[in-house]
């Protein structure tokens, strides 16, 4: 991880994303989510290349034991191919400010659970 280039710290947020690229249906895909921040969110998605893609909108599904969803709006800010992954960034331009923080605290929770037992 490039430490420079973070603004703010990011954790590990495991889960699925529902995702629409560019307010289309026909490219709405399934994409496991990575980690999370105040700023910004990355996924990975299988055999999907969103080359012109440059908005997002998505529906997460934390992978703990929830059954609150969390939307988002954002830019595709990088995206790369790994074999037959599609990794992007997204930056977070709308997402209801109670909800980015529950999701945040959650994460920082498990992160911090997680750094304990090491």
């Amino acid at each position: 991880m490039d430490i420079e280039k973070r603004r703010c710290l990011r954790f590990n947020l495991p889960g699925r994303a529902d995702v629409t690229f560019d307010r289309s249906p026909s490219s709405c895909v399934v994409a496991r989510t990575q980690d999370f921040s105040r700023q910004g969110i990355s996924i990975e998605t299988e055999d999907f290349d969103m080359k012109d893609s440059k908005t997002v909108q998505m529906e997460i599904t934390p992978g703990w034991e929830t059954d609150e969803k969390f939307s988002l709006e954002g830019n595709v800010i990088w995206q790369r191919m790994q074999g037959n992954r599609c990794v992007l960034g997204v930056s977070i331009e709308k997402m209801d400010a109670q909800k980015k923080n529950d999701l945040l605290e959650r994460s920082y929770y498990l992160w911090q659970t997680i750094s304990n037992l090491k």
